[in-house]
């Protein structure tokens, strides 16, 4: 039997309704073998348990997950070990998410309430992790934050008096390059992030909507920027307007309120004194397919080929392209125009090359911005073939994590590719988890050059600080296999 507790790592209460995991060693991988959920006294059972070794990890909304057996948060853990009748009690200290928190303040250094704050995380493009309001005191807390590094920003408000407020970074910029970063880290709140808004002109987004569906009545509007979404909705045939827009790059979306799937229309812009977009038709949907290049005999059902919408405040759902085995648009999903990342997922024997987009009307989709995936512009009523070229010989890395001379199981490993391009192919960084003997392995990779690191306390996954942890770099040729030796990176 393996039983134990969770607790609360400051105040050691006990954490009712923790997800307990329980795996398994199987050969020289960890597979998923148990869950229990702990009673109102943070207790939980695992009996009858077969011999062999376990991993044993438990998690909780506002908390970041814990493995049995560490030192530290992020360092190794020792596998538990099951002989025939034994017990092992096990005490499992969940530590909370980090928190900032500090006061928004006019002028005057007198509170403002009813101010969005946003954190992103500290690159760019700016990603959104979470926002909160200022209350009456002018007090913000940002909480549920994974160790790491983020920018702090109010979002634009109108004032009372006529001037408003811009988007401003901590401690008081416009921009990121003189922003201050802001380090979080579990169970610990990062306070007095203080700071004043910049004061600006606000100003206005308008437009009329047209375009309409057959019975359709209203129009869904949606305005976006990198400080989020504003949605409003408006009868068809008539003018709308967004105020309080802070000058910058925005996008407009145009869909039928209660027909959602059939029109749309996508507008993008700066928003410098203002801008009417004038009249805006709905248009058909573009309707998209994949088409593959270089598949092997038998590998055509196994290729996997999604894409997600992406405007200025974030990524959406994933949807799956269905894959043309010819020119005809027989197979097509209809999809929101927009920019849209476009994921592919290989058979085992091939790896992603290139893709490029077939248009039959539109312009030419803007500089990339995101190097996780390689994106694609959706205009309206046209058809878009995907062509997807895979290539033979991927290449591999395999290896082991040891710490102190010893294998380290349930380790995270981490590959970044260092050139951008590739980064793209490979849809941004890969992660692994070591198994038994702290072996690891990377299949199906382009040939290049890579960083390889092992690390329970990594918060940041660029190459700088990949370099300045002495993560590995490995150059890959075609359809090779290396291996490389790994020792646990752990922060002295």
């Amino acid at each position: 039997m393996i039983h134990g507790v969770a607790v609360e790592n400051t105040s050691s209460r006990p954490l009712a309704r923790t997800r307990v995991r329980l795996q398994s060693v199987a050969g020289s991988s960890l597979r998923p073998f148990a869950e229990a959920t702990a009673n109102r006294g943070g207790q939980f059972w695992f009996p009858s348990l077969p011999d062999g070794q376990y991993v044993l990890s438990a998690t909780r909304a506002g908390y970041a997950q814990t493995i049995h057996g560490q030192r530290r948060h992020g360092g190794s853990a020792p596998l538990i070990d099951v002989k025939g009748d034994s017990t092992t009690f096990a005490e499992l200290r969940l530590l909370k998410l980090g928190a900032i928190s500090g006061r928004v303040v006019d002028e005057n250094r007198v509170a403002l309430a009813g101010i969005n704050v946003i954190a992103y995380q500290s690159a760019l493009p700016l990603r959104q992790v979470t926002s909160a309001k200022t209350d009456d005191r002018g007090i913000f807390r940002l909480f549920g934050l994974l160790p790491g590094r983020y920018y702090v920003r109010s979002s634009a408000h109108e004032l009372d008096d006529g001037p408003g407020l811009l988007p401003t970074f901590f401690p008081g910029n416009a921009g990121t390059s003189d922003a201050r970063v802001v380090r979080a880290a579990l169970d610990t709140e990062v306070t007095d992030i203080d700071f004043q808004p910049l004061l600006g002109t606000l100003l206005s987004v308008r437009g009329t909507a047209s375009g309409c569906p057959t019975g359709e009545r209203f129009v869904k509007v949606t305005l976006s920027s990198d400080t989020g979404r504003r949605e409003i909705q408006t009868p068809c045939e008539s003018a709308f307007s967004f105020d309080v827009v802070a000058p910058g790059y925005h996008e407009l979306l145009l869909e039928p309120g209660t027909m959602p799937g059939t029109v749309a229309l996508f507008r993008e812009f700066l928003v410098d004194r203002g801008y009417d977009a004038g009249t805006l038709v709905m248009q058909p949907l573009p309707r998209v397919s994949a088409r593959p290049f270089g598949l092997g005999v038998g590998d055509y059902g196994k290729l996997k080929v999604t894409a997600r919408r992406k405007d200025l405040a974030g990524p959406g759902p994933p949807v799956t392209l269905p894959v043309a085995s010819d020119l005809n648009f027989r197979d097509y999903v209809a999809l929101l125009p927009g920019y849209w990342q476009v994921f592919v997922a290989p058979p085992e024997s091939r790896f992603f090359e290139k893709l490029r987009q077939v248009r039959s009307v539109g312009p030419k989709p803007r500089a990339l911005y995101s190097d996780n995936a390689p994106e694609v512009l959706l205009t309206p009523s046209s058809f878009e073939r995907i062509e997807v070229t895979l290539a033979s010989q991927p290449a591999s890395i395999n290896g082991a994590v040891h710490f102190e001379k010893e294998p380290v199981a349930a380790a995270p490993v981490y590959l970044y590719p260092v050139d951008i391009d590739l980064r793209r192919r490979v849809h941004g960084l890969r992660a692994a988890e070591s198994g038994i003997n702290g072996r690891f392995q990377f299949e199906g990779l382009p040939s290049g050059a890579y960083l390889l690191i092992s690390s329970m306390e990594l918060d940041e996954f660029n190459e700088q600080a990949l370099r300045q942890a002495g993560a590995k770099e490995v150059v890959l040729s075609a359809g090779a296999s290396q291996s490389v030796p790994l020792d646990l990176h752990v922060e002295r």
